[in-house]
């Protein structure tokens, strides 16, 4: 069980049908679960400033700068250098999930192909204890190369 429970997210994501679908999954995970929603990178420092989320899931392909590079702009801040950042993209080619982790994601979830299994990818990831992300991505730091995240 997560020893921090989880309360307020931010998803960054420019397409809103999947916004749409988050929101709505994690309504079933759990309705006393605040989301704010960013839709391009320079809009998140200034709202992660204003809302403090306990972790951002990130998309990878967005108009101006892609996840990663937003990820790499936000370690670069010491305020925001260990907030949990979970990359949430269309595609699991093993060059994306390193670069990912490389970038300082702490997860790489492949986006379901259903909606059972985005409601069981978000509770499952939300249970786990965000106290010490960077053990989160150590875990799927497996003979030498990171993989996405599965559902269990």
């Amino acid at each position: 069980m997560n020893a921090r429970r989880i309360h307020n997210i931010m998803l960054v994501d420019d397409d809103p049908d999947d916004c749409f679908l988050f929101r709505k999954a994690l309504s079933d995970v759990d309705p006393a679960i605040t989301l704010q929603f960013v839709s391009d990178c320079d809009e998140l420092v200034p709202a992660l400033d204003s809302n403090h989320p306990q972790i951002v899931f990130m998309d990878i392909n967005m108009p101006k700068k892609s996840g990663f590079d937003c990820v790499t702009e936000i370690r670069g801040l010491s305020r925001h250098a260990h907030l949990p950042v979970v990359m949430y993209s269309c595609s699991d080619q093993p060059t994306q999930v390193s670069r990912a982790f490389g970038s300082g994601v702490h997860l790489y979830l492949r986006k379901p192909s259903s909606y059972e299994g985005l409601v069981t990818s978000l509770r499952q990831i939300l249970e786990m204890d965000w106290s010490e992300p960077d053990a989160i991505a150590e875990r799927y730091h497996v003979d030498g190369a990171y993989h996405a995240y599965e559902v269990a």
